[in-house]
This record gives C-alpha cells, structure tokens and sequence, in this order.
C-alpha cells in the first residue's frame, strides 16, 4: 500500500490510512474515494458521490494495474475541487 499511498498523495485533500494499511480514504468537494487490499489478491477502488447515489466498484488484480488507473485519473479527480481551493 506504501506505493499506492504516495499516487494518491495531492494538496487538494487530506489521506487517511487505516492503522492495519489495508483501506486508504481520500476525497474532493464532490467525490469519495475509497482503496482496499483485497484478502486474497488485488484491490478494490470504491468511487461514491457525495452528492447522490451514484457509486463504482473497480476490481484491480494487481498494484500496478491500480497504479496505472490512479496516473491517468488523478488529474481529473484534482480538478473537481473549486478554484479556490487548488
């Protein structure tokens, strides 16, 4: 979880672990992100919206694979916060 923990570190929201560094939470004005080490293989990405109901699961089989899907959206979920606060 170290590797995945330093993708998702940003100045545009705080990163809470939990104290076993299985699930790591994070979120902007709009959206929660929630990151789980599965027990047996990969990970589940966990995107809500705080809006409404809307919600996504993503399975990953692998870090790298999570890793890669992180690289290519951080950015957008970046931007989902007011200009005021980037």
């Amino acid at each position: 979880m170290e590797n995945i923990i330093k993708a998702v570190t940003s100045n545009s929201w705080e990163l809470v672990s939990s104290k076993d560094h299985l699930t790591v939470e994070f979120s902007t004005m709009r959206w929660s992100y929630t990151i789980v080490k599965r027990p047996l293989f990969g990970y589940r990405l966990t995107i809500e919206s705080i809006e409404n109901s809307k919600r996504e699961d993503i399975i990953f089989k692998t870090e790298d694979l999570l890793l890669n899907y992180i690289e290519e959206h951080k950015v957008d979920w970046e931007s989902q916060l007011p200009l005021n606060q980037i």
